[in-house]
């Protein structure tokens, strides 16, 4: 993986997860029930916005360290902010 973060993120990934990284090019086929993560250069592509319920999901304890409560508090200020906005996607059964 390349680019300004690359090697911070292989770093951190591989001390917790150790997905397999790929660079994403848009439109990537689905990776359900694989160890893959697409890595989108956010110089290149626009933020694409998930359900609000999804943005800093936080799966813990099935992810290990579990994230802070700073990080998921963030999705408290986007929405206030109006940076994540309710999508008109349908409800899922994480929400």
């Amino acid at each position: 993986m390349e680019g300004k973060y690359g090697e911070i993120i292989q770093s951190s990934n591989s001390k917790i997860h150790n997905f397999t990284l790929v660079s994403g090019s848009g439109s990537d086929e689905d990776t359900i029930n694989t160890n893959i993560v697409y890595v989108m250069d956010s110089d290149k592509f626009s933020f694409t916005q998930a359900e609000v319920c999804l943005q800093f999901h936080d799966d813990s304890p099935a992810f290990a360290p579990p994230y802070s409560s700073r990080y998921r508090g963030l999705k408290d200020v986007f929405v206030e902010e109006g940076k994540i906005v309710e999508t008109k996607c349908p409800s899922n059964y994480i929400c």
